[in-house]
């Protein structure tokens, strides 16, 4: 896939109002949730992608719902588990699936980093390393005590 744009906020700090969207008409969950900016316009969810709307909310109007081609999830313990005991593997389950997972982990505990660091970071994923503030390097492993091997 291409790079992509991920701008995290945290900590209270929220981006400009999008326009097209009514003053009364709240974002997510009202105090967290997720804004999508693409060529087409914007979409906005809640926590966990719950409640999505695109803006501005006249375009919900001729929205059409997909056809559903994603599984429900039994919940991503469930799934794991289930994995785990062969009843039903990891790689068609999203939830459960460390190949989804894993990069998903990354991506969300880079937006902490970058709120520790208090800037702007730049992230090389093939080489695990922050490319802009070679400080933050130092928060992404841990310093393990002597006697204790360092797995990472």
């Amino acid at each position: 896939m291409p790079p992509v744009k991920l701008v995290w906020y945290d900590g209270g700090k929220q981006p400009a109002r999008p326009e097209g969207l009514a003053p009364d008409e709240k974002l997510g969950d009202g105090d967290n949730g997720t804004l999508f900016i693409g060529d087409k316009g914007m979409m906005a969810c809640g926590t966990y992608g719950g409640g999505p709307c695109l803006i501005p909310s006249s375009k919900m109007a001729d929205f059409k719902k997909p056809e559903k081609t994603i599984p429900s999830s039994t919940g991503h313990y469930q799934e794991w588990i289930d994995a785990c005991k062969g009843i039903k593997p990891a790689e068609g389950n999203w939830c459960g699936n460390f190949d989804y997972a894993g990069p998903f982990t990354e991506m969300v505990l880079l937006g902490n980093l970058a709120v520790k660091a208090g800037q702007k970071i730049e992230y090389d994923p093939v080489n695990m390393k922050v490319t802009n503030f070679p400080k933050a390097n130092d928060w992404l492993r841990r310093k393990y005590r002597r006697g204790y091997r360092d797995f990472a």
